[in-house]
């Protein structure tokens, strides 16, 4: 049960950062940010976690559950 908390968190957390990423480069560049451009970093984030699960995933030859 372990690895599949860790599995969410290692998926969420590029979707986190790119939030925070696209904050911080909105305000220095005096751009607004709207929840759908948020949102679809978020989302950009999610899918880069994904695949980098996969890769984590394929690369140790091993399953979420052992």
């Amino acid at each position: 049960m372990k690895r599949i908390w860790l599995s969410i968190c290692y998926v969420l957390a590029p979707g986190f950062g790119m939030i925070l990423a696209h904050i911080t480069i909105s305000f220095f560049n005096g751009a607004d940010v709207t929840r759908q451009n948020t949102f679809k970093f978020f989302v950009y984030g999610i899918i880069a976690g994904i695949i980098l699960l996969i890769l984590r995933l394929l690369i140790k030859g091993k399953t979420l559950e052992g």
